[in-house]
């Protein structure tokens, strides 16, 4: 049931993304303002909800190419090495999926020996 729920955000936020293409392909719209407007009209449609979703493989590659989707929407995409991702720092530094690492920031004590654990790895590399 969530999965479709999931399809279905992330279907009406691609639609709001297509209605704003004119501001998209606007070259007098500052960079700086396309991703206001992303983060203030696309986002919050895409995620409402989201505390309560729980995730597949298949939502996350999902949510993952909407990513993507959205990054092309935005303009070219850079040469050279690809930018890393929060998630992928999360993932390298803490062995946590985003999803794992925002339940555990809930629970404090939890949330400290993970920061702990991490930093201590960190330091003895």
């Amino acid at each position: 049931m969530k999965t479709l729920e999931i399809k279905r955000r992330l279907a009406i936020a691609k639609n709001v993304t297509f209605a704003l293409t004119n501001i998209w392909k606007n070259k007098s719209i500052s960079i700086k303002t396309k991703k206001r407007l992303l983060n203030t009209l696309v986002f919050p449609v895409a995620l409402y909800g989201s505390e309560c979703w729980i995730l597949k493989k298949m939502d996350e590659k999902r949510i993952e190419s909407f990513e993507l989707y959205l990054g092309m929407v935005m303009g070219k995409r850079e040469r050279g090495r690809p930018k890393t991702r929060l998630s992928d720092n999360i993932k390298e530094v803490c062995g946590l999926t985003m999803v794992e690492a925002e339940r555990a920031a809930q629970e404090r004590e939890n949330w400290r020996k993970l920061v702990m654990r991490a930093t201590e790895i960190r330091v003895t590399e």
